[in-house]
């Protein structure tokens, strides 16, 4: 057996000391830009303060970015920033209380307006005239009968109680296919386009519906629909 070799006077090698790494303190440059943009956000809000629904979360934010920014070498711009910002929301606060003042005391412009649209949606005879007006306007700009496709052509446009009713007359089609067709199967084709239409959903939204009649031509058969602002949900 071959002896075991000993090596002696082999110098130690000392493990080098682990020295923490310390934790990066907060940018400079950042605090410098929340000063910044804390400032810029008080003035924005501060011109806008006149539309709370604005101005409001606008100042709010500047505040918080303003109060970010007091640590920074721009403490001073953070200050500014903070009294706008302060200023604003005491302005906003003003505003919504005048606003609410003035709506409950009937000196709003806005909700007055609002309030008389109101009443003309509840009023039978301005409701009526606004839709005989309405009827008068469409039938002057368009010719009647007027062909709307190979099967279909519009034959009138009247004016009845809380509706506008369109009248069609269908050719081309033979009694096995209109065998199959029922009131529900031109509602179903009509609703997606009308809830679509910018016109027709002010209509809706007016308490207005639309009504559709249609008559085939050499038959008794007819088909009709009504669409109102509780089928567009």
């Amino acid at each position: 057996m071959q002896e075991e070799t000993k090596i002696d006077n082999v110098p130690q090698v000392e493990q080098p000391e682990i020295v923490p790494i310390p934790q990066a303190p907060q940018s400079e440059a950042l605090t410098k830009k929340n000063a910044v943009i804390g400032f810029v956000l008080g003035i924005f809000g501060l011109v806008a303060w006149t539309l709370p629904v604005v101005g409001a979360p606008v100042t709010v934010l500047g505040l918080v970015y303003s109060i970010k920014g007091l640590k920074s070498l721009k403490r001073d711009l953070a200050i500014a920033g903070m009294v706008i910002c302060i200023i604003g929301i005491v302005a906003t606060i003003s505003n919504i209380a005048i606003g609410a003042y003035m709506g409950a005391t009937g000196q709003h412009s806005l909700v007055n307006k609002i309030m008389s649209n109101e009443e003309e949606l509840n009023d039978p005879a301005k409701k009526a005239e606004f839709i005989n007006n309405l009827v008068a306007s469409v039938k002057s700009g368009m010719k009647l009968p007027s062909v709307m496709d190979e099967h279909t052509t519009i034959v009138d446009v009247t004016a009845e109680q809380d509706a506008i009713r369109y009248h069609y007359i269908l050719t081309g089609f033979s009694k096995e296919e209109l065998g199959s067709i029922q009131d529900s199967s031109f509602k179903y084709f009509l609703v997606d386009a009308v809830c679509k239409n910018p016109d027709t959903v002010y209509l809706l939204d007016r308490k207005v519906n639309l009504e559709y009649a249609y008559a085939v031509d050499g038959s008794d058969q007819k088909f009709f629909t009504s669409i109102t602002k509780a089928d567009c949900k």
